[in-house]
């Protein structure tokens, strides 16, 4: 198992009094690949690295070792490698049950590569050929509903490199003030505004608001930028109802210097006084001036056949706010806009760049 603070020390210690000693070294690798997961990116080499050492300096071929190594290996972004321990575990191991491991193994490395058929069969196989209630098998049948639940997704991108806006997207001007390509970026800047909003949408961005999953962008103010008297610059997503009032509306972004969210969630029909506001977001080493990347995105909660969600809000990588949906759910057949935006007082002046937009949604299928 993993290993971590004192642990590692005392590992790190047995290594320097005898560098060939397996148990520790693959213990290390543990360790390592611990370190790897919480952002650590160098770990996963050095993970990778002990793993491959323990199965060298191993007196007799070992299962474990091999699958070991191929978890590592696979870790670092080295398919054949992983692929080829999986197989050489698959080929030590000594009944049928203990080869689906390497086999299902290499069936995920495989469809890492986009083999995704030919994954999906092996894992079709373990389902049946294990019992339900076996581990490996209900591990087969998980994988199989994460390839295609991730089959119905797709994700879209604008890095906005080209000398004009374009047709993706669509929005209104402000006066003088309107949206426009500059040095890879998509940007507010003008004078001053005089209505006090600019809102751009990715055309077509989510049709049926139920296949919504997350959208993202990079922001930042620039040097020109005039900060107070309610200026907010961000990322949102919004739902417009039959009646065409906004029923749902979540926005991310600096308003007055300061990270911000505004919230509303379906109908104030009990006059219910929670169901929209602003929330401070705290934001640890917060620069208003550095560029930032603003997140919103669903996950399911409860009972699946619910349909119910969540929203995340992230800002660089960080969840800053959660809530429970009330208005978006699995159900949601209106169309889900997502936007970019600028709002100020009359007369103040707007500086703002969003770069790297990003929309995930499952594929519209009825």
């Amino acid at each position: 198992s993993g290993q971590s603070g004192p642990a590692t020390e005392a590992l790190a210690e047995a290594l320097r009094r005898r560098d060939d000693f397996v148990h520790a070294i693959a213990e290390m690798a543990a360790a390592q690949a611990d370190k790897a997961q919480s952002g650590q990116i160098a770990a996963a080499v050095d993970a990778r690295r002990y793993a491959d050492r323990a199965v060298a300096l191993a007196v007799a071929p070992s299962i474990e070792l091999f699958e070991l190594q191929g978890l590592r290996a696979f870790e670092a972004a080295d398919a054949n490698a992983a692929r080829a321990a999986f197989a050489a575990a698959r080929d030590l191991a000594p009944d049928e049950r203990r080869k689906w491991y390497g086999k299902g193994a290499s069936a995920v490395v495989d469809y890492s590569r986009g083999m995704v058929d030919e994954s999906a069969n092996v894992l079709q196989r373990m389902t049946q050929d294990l019992p339900k209630d076996d581990a490996l098998g209900q591990w087969a049948q998980a994988t199989l509903l994460a390839i295609d639940d991730h089959a119905q997704k797709e994700t879209l991108g604008d890095g906005f490199e080209r000398p004009d806006v374009g047709d993706t997207w669509a929005g209104d001007s402000d006066a003088q003030l309107k949206a426009e390509v500059h040095a890879g970026r998509l940007v507010f800047r003008s004078d001053k505004f005089t209505k006090g909003e600019v809102v751009w949408e990715r055309r077509n961005a989510v049709k049926r608001g139920k296949n919504f999953l997350a959208v993202g962008v990079t922001m930042q103010q620039g040097p020109n930028h005039q900060r107070g008297n309610g200026d907010f610059t961000g990322l949102g997503i919004e739902v417009q109802g039959g009646n065409g009032n906004v029923d749902l509306q979540i926005r991310l972004g600096i308003r007055e210097g300061k990270p911000a969210l505004w919230w509303k969630d379906g109908r104030d029909q009990d006059k219910d006084q929670e169901a929209s506001g602003w929330r401070p977001i705290v934001v640890p080493g917060f620069d208003v001036a550095a560029a930032h990347q603003l997140e919103l995105r669903v996950v399911p909660r409860g009972d699946p056949q619910a349909k119910q969600f969540a929203l995340h809000a992230s800002w660089n990588g960080d969840v800053v706010f959660r809530h429970d949906l009330k208005f978006l759910t699995g159900n949601l057949t209106p169309e889900l806009k997502t936007v970019l935006f600028a709002q100020g007082a009359s007369r103040s002046v707007p500086d703002v760049a969003f770069d790297d937009y990003r929309l995930e949604r499952r594929k519209d299928i009825r």
